[in-house]
């Protein structure tokens, strides 16, 4: 539009400095340059192509899935804390305190064991503690018990929460990754919207509400499996990326990938030393 404007402008600047103005400047753009820029103009991606192909669909899905039944456990477990037996500020108080070491473990084993078998066994282990503490409800001689595996419940549901982030982040390209986690988001309000509206339950069975998460976070947990390895993965930049993320990845759930503190985080030890 301006481009002649700004060619005088610039050899106007360069006379008054006594300058020469290299002709690579006033140029216009070159074929390669025009190529790139229609590259990426072909390359912008919408929130629909999440739903395009058949992989990123299931992928959207599943992903939808573990954020809802994540968000809808932890608020659930936090609500159910305080109608278990006991002191109910104690009980929610160690609900609280007992997502640190969720939050540490997701930390040190992020990056030993790997996304998809973190995120997996703290859904199941969420879950299946969620359906026994329902199922001993009302039971005054295991009160104990109940409290323990609502921690543990807890711990797992902080923990994925801590991992879903990370996770949805590496699996979806950047020219759409906002979008993937925005469109997550709205789904685990959901989740906690559903975690209060199940209270309503008790009405017709008392340990439904807890019971109902439970069987939600053992599903996801096994549903968690199907998705692609992300570690030490390249970040997919575009939706070719994002179909090939996972493959020639040949960890196992069990595999560890065994490293020591000091090498994991030497870029963040560099910055103390500085």
């Amino acid at each position: 539009g301006k481009l002649e404007e700004a060619k005088k402008n610039i050899r106007d600047a360069s006379e008054c400095n006594g300058r020469q103005v290299p002709d690579s400047i006033l140029q216009g753009p070159t074929v390669t340059e025009k190529m790139s820029e229609a590259e990426v103009t072909v390359d912008k991606a919408t929130v629909l192509d999440l739903f395009n192909t058949k992989l990123m669909f299931f992928r959207t899905i599943n992903m939808g899935f573990q954020w809802f039944s994540v968000t809808m456990c932890y608020y659930g477990l936090t609500n159910a804390s305080t109608a278990l037996s006991g002191d109910a500020f104690g009980n929610f108080l160690l609900s609280c305190l007992i997502e640190i070491p969720g939050y540490f473990f997701c930390i040190f084993l992020m990056d030993i064991w790997g996304r998809r078998p973190i995120l997996s066994f703290c859904q199941i282990i969420s879950g299946v503690s969620c359906v026994i503490v329902g199922l001993l409800s009302g039971v005054e001689s295991v009160v104990g018990l109940q409290v323990f595996l609502s921690l543990i419940g807890k711990f797992g549901a902080s923990a994925s929460f801590a991992i879903v982030y990370v996770y949805t982040a590496e699996m979806f390209p950047t020219s759409i990754r906002n979008q993937a986690v925005g469109v997550c988001s709205l789904i685990a309000r959901i989740g906690g919207i559903v975690s209060l509206l199940l209270d309503l339950l008790k009405n017709f069975w008392g340990p439904a509400p807890v019971f109902i998460m439970g069987c939600v976070a053992t599903t996801a947990g096994f549903l968690a499996l199907l998705f692609p390895e992300t570690l030490g993965q390249k970040l997919p930049e575009t939706m070719q990326d994002a179909y090939r993320v996972g493959e020639g990845n040949k960890r196992g759930i069990c595999s560890c990938t065994c490293v020591s503190p000091t090498e994991l985080y030497k870029e963040e030890l560099k910055e103390v030393e500085k």
